[in-house]
């Protein structure tokens, strides 16, 4: 079994593998490698979970850092926000924390983007955490509310927080995304503006260190009306404060009755790209393809689909239709990654037409596991 430039050799026993082993090509002699220690073992454990025998065993075997190039690199380029802190992963603070700067520090991490940590636990992790070469870059979760009241007097002291974090922290921390949830009686026409209204004026008090912020709302058939005024109240943010407004969309859950179908995906992606308005998408997006894991019980987004499914809409103006069926697309050697261009079936998109639609449309997704992403992208060894 190939990987990108990894090769996993293993015996198998009526269909399933056994005393895996892994190497990698060795292209240029500017490649450093690193061992494969039986944390990583146990990882890749779980990434060929359903495949592997009960007593099979990963032995500790050399393996070079996972490398990602052309317009593999274009679409996935830092553009994980790690939320280890969250189910289902549900890790310790220093063990979040350790796993974040040991993958940061990593060459595999062409993924890795934010630490996506609760406002109220980020003195928590700035004590966990061990000084890093570069600053390392949070989205922050503000609490919101159950009601408008409850939400805006929130932001509020969780922006007076965030100041008081940069001050405490120092430039080794930087709070720069902000995600928020708006709450139910916020979301119709005219709370909403009021709403939009009222959040642009706190942070304009209280910027922070804020460059984006994410407000996250469920689809319904009232989102397109919704997105346009967060639209409008982004260039008002915009030119007051340089920050930006975007939309956050939640994927999916622990469940079939959590996760978005793909027709409220795909109305997403085409609403937000309508209004041109950033967005995050997170919740259930631990796979490169769309599909029902070993061990799941319904079908999980994947993270490919939904990043090729937004440059589609952002540089073609995609039908619906054809959006929906990237989004259901399991097979990996339908994606072809080469050098300087992309392709899913008729349809191509070049490195910087890529690197476009992460920059304008979808940024970023969330998922709460940073190495299980990496290794399933080496298992399935897109075409080059």
């Amino acid at each position: 079994m190939r990987g990108g430039n990894v090769r996993f050799t293993m015996g198998t026993v009526n269909g399933h593998f056994t005393n895996v082993h892994c190497e990698r090509d060795i292209r240029s002699s500017s490649q450093t490698g690193r061992l494969l220690f039986p944390r990583h073992c146990a990882i890749l454990h779980r990434a060929l979970a359903g495949h592997l025998l009960i007593d099979s065993s990963l032995r500790t075997v050399s393996i070079f850092c996972a490398d990602m190039t052309g317009t593999l690199r274009s679409l996935l380029q830092q553009s994980l926000d790690y939320a280890g802190l969250f189910p289902p992963a549900t890790l310790p603070m220093a063990q979040a924390s350790a796993t974040f700067a040991h993958e940061r520090s990593s060459q595999a991490t062409t993924l890795l983007s934010r630490f996506v940590c609760p406002v109220s636990r980020l003195g928590e992790f700035v004590s966990a955490t061990s000084p890093m070469p570069a600053p390392v870059r949070i989205a922050a979760l503000l609490r919101g509310g159950k009601t408008a009241g409850e939400f805006l007097a929130n932001l509020e002291s969780d922006l007076a927080g965030l100041a008081a974090f940069t001050i405490s922290a120092g430039p080794a921390f930087l709070a720069d995304t902000l995600e928020l949830k708006l709450p139910a009686d916020t979301l119709d026409p005219l709370a909403l503006r009021k709403t939009l209204a009222a959040i642009i004026a706190l942070v304009g008090r209280q910027p922070g260190q804020a460059r984006q912020i994410y407000l996250e709302i469920g689809p319904s058939p009232a989102l397109t009306d919704q997105l346009a005024l967060i639209a409008e109240s982004a260039d008002t943010l915009r030119s007051t404060t340089a920050i930006g407004l975007g939309y956050k969309l939640r994927t999916g859950g622990s469940d079939a009755a959590s996760t978005l179908s793909i027709p409220q995906i795909a109305a997403a992606l085409t609403a937000t790209h309508l209004h041109r308005l950033p967005m995050k998408c997170t919740g259930g997006l631990h796979h490169p393809l769309y599909g029902t894991p070993a061990g799941a019980d319904h079908a999980m987004h994947g993270f490919i689909n939904l990043l090729v499914a937004a440059a589609l809409t952002h540089c073609r103006q995609t039908p619906v239709d054809v959006l929906e069926t990237v989004l259901t697309e399991a097979q990996a050697q339908a994606f072809v990654f080469e050098p300087e261009t992309m392709h899913w079936g008729k349809f191509s998109l070049s490195a910087d037409e890529l690197t476009a639609s992460r920059a304008q449309l979808l940024v970023s997704f969330g998922s709460c596991f940073a190495d299980i992403p990496q290794l399933e992208l080496l298992r399935l060894g897109w075409s080059k």
